[in-house]
């Protein structure tokens, strides 16, 4: 059985992640757009940097059935 890319994690549930070896995907439960992040540590302190990924987020979209718009109001 694969593993889900995105999986269901219900408002305020923990998720433990592996932050030093990857980054992660999160995909938003209601609009679906897709952001990736990549966290590390210096000096003590979190640093976290994150990006929409367009691509995934149009493939989610898809799978989903959810209409994409090229411009607001089209």
């Amino acid at each position: 059985m694969s593993k889900k890319v995105f999986p269901d994690v219900a408002a305020g549930e923990e998720v433990e992640l592996d932050w030093k070896n990857r980054d992660y995907l999160i995909a938003c439960c209601d609009c679906h757009l897709v952001h990736r992040f990549r966290f590390k540590v210096v000096k003590n302190k979190l640093i976290i940097q994150g990006w929409r990924d367009n691509p995934r987020t149009g493939q989610l979209r898809r799978h989903r059935g959810i209409p994409i718009k090229d411009k607001i109001g089209t």
